[in-house]
Formats: C-alpha cells, sequence, structure tokens
C-alpha cells in the first residue's frame, strides 16, 4: 500500500504549483523546438508569442473588462457585502472570473489565456481591494493555459470532422478521470472523506467521491454523444435514408428472386426483369446519392452547436476537473485554517456537478455569441512564411 505521509507531501502546495509551471515550461520548450524545425525545414517563421494587431488587443482587453466588471457590478449590487464576501472567500471571486478567463483561453490560445489571467487576477484584486493570493493567480494562469490547450486540440481538427473531436473528447476525459481518481484515492490513502458542518460530520467513502467525479465527467461525455447521434440532423437523415434504402432494395431482390424461378418462358421473364429493374433501380441509385451527398456534407459540416459544445466539455472534463481537484483545495486549506485539505478535496468535488452546469450555461453561449464578432485566426498570427529579401546592387 502507498504510504499516505508520502503522498501527501509529494502532492503539497509547492509541489502542485511547481507541476503546473512546469507544464507551461515544457508547452514553451515545445513552441521552441516547432520554431527552429518549422524555419529550418520549411523556411515557415513561427511566432511564439502571437502577432496582436489593434483588433486583437481590442478584443482580449475586451474579455478582460467584462471579468473585472462582473465582479465590481457584483460588489455593487450587493452593497459591498459581496466585496466582503469575496475578501473572506478568495476563492469564489477566483472561481467566478475563471469563467470569463476560459472564455478567454478558448477564442485567442494558451499564451495569451495565460495573460488573460494574470491580468484579469491582479486588475480584479487591485479594483474591488480584494485579497491577493498566489494560489489563486496561479489556478487563474491555468485556467487561461488549460482553456487555450483545448483551442490548440481543436484546430488540429482542420476538418471540423465532429466525431473525430467526439473522439479526443472521449479519449482525454477518460485519462483525467484516472488521474483524478488515482489522485483522490491515494490522497486519503482510501480512507473516507470527511467534513464538519455545524457539529455535524459528514463522511463519504473513498470510492463514492471518486464515483461523484467519474460520473460528472462521463455523464456530460455521454450527453455529448447522444446529442450527436439523436439531435443531429444530417446523422438522423441518414438512418432514414438507409432503412428506406434497404428497405426498397429488399423489396426489388424478393420480386427478382420471385420471377426469376417462378418464370416459364424464359424470354417473358426477362423483359420482366428488366422492367422490375428499371422499375427500381432510380429509387435505388436516388437514395445512394442522397445518402453520399449527407456524408460529405458531415465531412464539410458547419459550425453547429456541437462546435461549440465539445470544446466546453473537453475544458470542463480535463482543466477544470484538474485545477478544483487538484489545484485548489490546497489554496483553500491554506487560507482557512481549521479546514483540512481532505474536507475542501471532498466540498471541491460534491460541487463539481455544479461548477459543470454553471460553467456551461455561461461559456458555450457566450463563445458562441462572440464568434460572430471575435475572428481571431490564430494560425495567420503565429505563423508567416519566410519572404528573401531582395539585395540591390
Amino acid at each position: 500500500m502507498v504510504n499516505n505521509n508520502a503522498f501527501s507531501k509529494f502532492f503539497d502546495i509547492q509541489h502542485v504549483s511547481m507541476m503546473f509551471f512546469g507544464i507551461v515550461i515544457v508547452y514553451f520548450l515545445y513552441l521552441i523546438a516547432k520554431k527552429i524545425y518549422l524555419y529550418g525545414r520549411y523556411r515557415i517563421v513561427f511566432h511564439i508569442f502571437p502577432k496582436m494587431d489593434a483588433k486583437s488587443i481590442a478584443n482580449t482587453a475586451m474579455v478582460i473588462s467584462i471579468s473585472i466588471s462582473i465582479i465590481i457590478l457584483l460588489t455593487a449590487l450587493s452593497a459591498g457585502i459581496m466585496g466582503i464576501f469575496f475578501r473572506v472567500y478568495p476563492s469564489w471571486r477566483a472561481t467566478i472570473e475563471g469563467i470569463l478567463i476560459k472564455i478567454g483561453g478558448l477564442t485567442f490560445g494558451p499564451i495569451v489565456g495565460i495573460f488573460i489571467g494574470a491580468t484579469t487576477d491582479i486588475l480584479t484584486v487591485t479594483l474591488t481591494a480584494g485579497m491577493f493570493h498566489y494560489g489563486y493567480f496561479i489556478s487563474a494562469l491555468a485556467y487561461g493555459f488549460f482553456a487555450g490547450l483545448i483551442r490548440q486540440l481543436m484546430l488540429t481538427n482542420k476538418k471540423n470532422n465532429m466525431f473525430v473531436s467526439l473522439i479526443s473528447m472521449t479519449v482525454f476525459s477518460v485519462l483525467a478521470c484516472v488521474v483524478c481518481g488515482v489522485y483522490l484515492y491515494y490522497m486519503n490513502n482510501g480512507e473516507p472523506y470527511s467534513i464538519s458542518i455545524f457539529s455535524l460530520e459528514i463522511a463519504l467513502p473513498t470510492l463514492d467521491v471518486i464515483g461523484i467525479m467519474v460520473g460528472t465527467i462521463l455523464s456530460v461525455v455521454a450527453i455529448c454523444w447522444i446529442l450527436y447521434f439523436t439531435n443531429y440532423k444530417k446523422m438522423f437523415r441518414i438512418v432514414t435514408l438507409k432503412a428506406k434504402y434497404y428497405r426498397l432494395y429488399g423489396k426489388y431482390e424478393n420480386k427478382y428472386r420471385s420471377n426469376l424461378f417462378n418464370g416459364i418462358n424464359v424470354n417473358e421473364n426477362a423483359q420482366k426483369l428488366l422492367d422490375l429493374e428499371t422499375k427500381y433501380s432510380f429509387g435505388i441509385a436516388s437514395l445512394k446519392s442522397k445518402i453520399n451527398d449527407i456524408y460529405i456534407n458531415i465531412k464539410n459540416s458547419d459550425k453547429g452547436f456541437l462546435f461549440y459544445l465539445v470544446p466546453v466539455i473537453l475544458l470542463l472534463t480535463t482543466g477544470e476537473t484538474i485545477v478544483d481537484i487538484i489545484l485548489m483545495p490546497h489554496f483553500d486549506a491554506q487560507l482557512s485554517g481549521g479546514i483540512p485539505l481532505q474536507s475542501w478535496i471532498l466540498i471541491r468535488t460534491i460541487l463539481l456537478p455544479i461548477v459543470y452546469v454553471v460553467n456551461i450555461l455561461v461559456i458555450f453561449p457566450a463563445c458562441k455569441a462572440i464568434s460572430g464578432y471575435i475572428d481571431y485566426d490564430n494560425k495567420k498570427n503565429v505563423v508567416e512564411f519566410y519572404k528573401k529579401k531582395k539585395i540591390k546592387d
């Protein structure tokens, strides 16, 4: 059995923070290697930091200002009560501002996402007289970074094939289940997680806590697949046409065989078969053509609701879950003083379904709405072809 103390010490607040920065450093090293490779092999200039024109800067500033404005508005409307609440429980401020940071990361990518996270947290603390904590600052960076990585992953699917996107979402979601499940089990050495609320002791077995996390992740993944197969009109149309096709083809086959084996006069039977084939061949060919056309449309599908929903779900099942279960409880425990780390892990896990619902209700319509106003071409801002300069004599 794994030593609980050794595991807990390895995943303490310092190591967890360093793990995140280690992931960021590895990503930057990957970008540097990609820059060298593209220039050396294809003479393509790859920019690690995206080029920001006036429109991109204005869009980034808009996302930051909206996030800050929401926090200030909540404080003003509650006559300062929310401001006090955010100072006492800064984790809730980080959760609210994190929603807008994720939208920025999904729109602009990981590098700009980190910048939006850092700027949003610092300005929010400054303008609301809140309490700065390095842990929630790191969490803001993580929200923007992981959201940007999801965008990069979606960009690899150049043909917008929704089936491929769903497969990717499922694979990474299952990996997140495994990582967080192992963490939840060994962090408490398999013992029940407990919390005291008003002298009431609430305890849940470790496997039940893992079940809440896994059930939440797999539920939203399953909903996406159900929407793809049932509410996706093109897929439903294909199923309907295929049913008609096989029914018509079966009817043709039965009549063909009946006339083939029951005919007495060979010439008369041949004419009957020819008339039968002429009668059914047009209908069968028409159905096959419609089915092929719909398959082509699906491969070159337009940006439907799943185009915006799948990245949001993938962000929640991976980045949001890892940050909320592995990263945030350490900072919550450090600030609360009396509530132990295991209790905060339990609280964050129980609240995970609610966090998912709130994020989907805000991020999904927001990403869909701003896509028509913010047209950020990531490839155009990070890649440019090398042009040789003409040397004058």
